[in-house]
């Protein structure tokens, strides 16, 4: 029975540390269930800035380079569905509930263009509008039964967590980072959408000070972008 090796992967999660065994250990046991391809990942927003990260992801070279050229991750009704959603899913389920948008259709038409015919996300939501997401794709349809879709959720959520652990990504620990009260001001800001003219108008300073400030706060949560400076000051709970 499939469910049953799915249990038993979870058990094999706790008597092992070493991360890429468990990764691997993972692809090998989805694959009993018909999913030849995985992706382990963690989505964090804040107003108009997501920061994605990706834990780990055996997708086709080909298939990633076009997915992320055209910027799908955007338009991705999986992800739309990921953040809103509990329980895992098939793309059939939210297929029979709701109609795709232009771009959804688009990413969907090519995802079944390339081979993919079924694909199994499993969302995984934490703290400060923190949402890891586990996706599973097949080139046939997979008929999953509850037995089957319980234990890849507990087999996702165990990957997950193993994988988010490893580097830290989501802990919830505010001493760990200390930002000034003027740089917790400016990336709240940019959290908002705001320019460094604006948010320079607002706080009575000049862009250049804004900007020296934002750049100060990215070093300090040590990120290279100010989506992922904002998203990492949420879940430190700075903002």
């Amino acid at each position: 029975m499939r469910a049953v090796a799915g249990l038993e992967f979870v058990t094999r999660c706790t008597e092992t540390s070493d991360l890429a065994a468990r990764v691997v250990d993972f692809q090998r046991t989805i694959r009993e269930f018909g999913f030849t391809a995985s992706a382990c990942a963690a989505l964090v927003s804040a107003g108009k800035h997501r920061s994605t990260r990706f834990f780990f992801r055996d997708w086709p070279p080909d298939w990633l380079e076009r997915y992320a050229s055209d910027g799908w991750l955007d338009h991705d009704f999986v992800v739309v569905e990921a953040r809103r959603r509990m329980a895992p899913f098939l793309w059939e389920d939210i297929l029979s509930e709701r109609r795709l948008s232009c771009q959804e259709a688009k990413v969907h038409g090519a995802a079944l263009h390339y081979g993919w015919a079924d694909l199994f996300a499993v969302p995984i939501h934490g703290p400060a509008g923190y949402c890891g997401l586990v996706t599973m794709a097949a080139k046939s349809r997979c008929a999953l039964s509850p037995a089957d879709r319980a234990a890849l959720q507990m087999m996702a959520s165990a990957i997950h967590e193993q994988c988010r652990s490893a580097v830290g990504f989501g802990n919830l620990d505010a001493s760990a980072v200390r930002l000034t009260k003027r740089e917790s001001e400016c990336l709240q800001w940019v959290g908002g959408g705001k320019t460094d003219w604006e948010i320079a108008q607002l706080l009575g300073v000049t862009a250049a000070t804004v900007h020296f400030h934002i750049e100060h706060a990215k070093k300090k949560l040590d990120t290279r972008t100010r989506a992922q400076a904002v998203a990492l000051a949420v879940l430190h709970g700075i903002f």
